[in-house]
């Protein structure tokens, strides 16, 4: 049976089925890539449910842990030359101009087009990464887009810079050309800044320089709190005290 290879990238729910649909066009990375063409969408495991819970998108609706469909990459944009382009943009590619500009929020904007969807998903664990998966010709019918998956429009003291979830979110090119993906955050039990691994779900306590489980840490989890440090800084004022975040 003829095989295809497919260009693939991983995005979590909901946002990979509102590429899907058209209600999302700018698919937000911290990083450029020089690919044009088609690209495949794989739905990732997790599921940001207080972005269903902010558009009126049901979680239970969503497909995970497979290849939903189709879009075409037309380009990528530094975010800094996207609001003079905005309307330009979506002219050009018929893109829906009264959501897509809600979910430019990234360092680069991947401008998609022309959505379709898979028949039947491809169930496969998902990469960091653009990603290759060789796929039998048989998987590949295609039908429309997704029916539009927003049923409420949120107010705009929901949106913008100040939306503390999406400035948590970090991707850190290591020095093999993988990425780690991290999600910071302050859980309700505990008054101590965390990190998520979201590659593999693992959980830690982020610690000051002189912590030991920082000294004596994996790379990664180094890198964790490195990052940590710069971006939150004033979580770790004095973190070389007694009152210091500790394990």
């Amino acid at each position: 049976m003829s095989k295809q290879r497919l260009t693939v990238l991983s995005v979590r729910q909901p946002w990979a089925s509102l590429l899907l649909s058209g209600e999302d066009w700018c698919e937000n990375r911290s990083w450029d890539t020089e690919y044009r063409g088609p690209l495949w969408i794989h739905a990732s495991s997790k599921i940001d449910t207080d972005e269903c819970e902010r558009y009126g998108i049901d979680p239970e609706s969503l497909v995970t842990g497979a290849i939903l469909g189709r879009v075409n990459l037309q380009d990528v944009i530094p975010i800094d030359e996207l609001p003079e382009r905005v309307l330009e943009l979506a002219q050009e590619h018929d893109l829906n101009a009264d959501v897509g500009p809600e979910f430019i929020v990234g360092e680069f904007c991947w401008i998609v087009t022309n959505p379709r969807v898979l028949t039947q998903p491809i169930e496969v664990r998902g990469k960091l990464n653009l990603w290759k998966h060789e796929a039998d010709e048989s998987e590949l019918a295609l039908q429309d887009r997704f029916d539009p998956l927003i049923t409420r429009r949120p107010e705009p003291s929901e949106l913008g810079e100040e939306d503390e979830e999406a400035s948590n979110l970090f991707v850190v090119e290591l020095d093999d050309g993988t990425e780690l993906q991290l999600e910071y955050f302050i859980p309700d039990e505990d008054d101590r800044l965390h990190v998520e691994f979201l590659d593999t779900g693992e959980e830690r306590v982020i610690v000051a320089e002189d912590d030991p489980a920082y000294t004596s840490g994996s790379e990664v989890y180094q890198i964790a709190c490195e990052l940590a440090w710069d971006q939150f800084p004033h979580l770790f004022e004095g973190g070389d005290s007694e009152d210091g975040p500790a394990e």
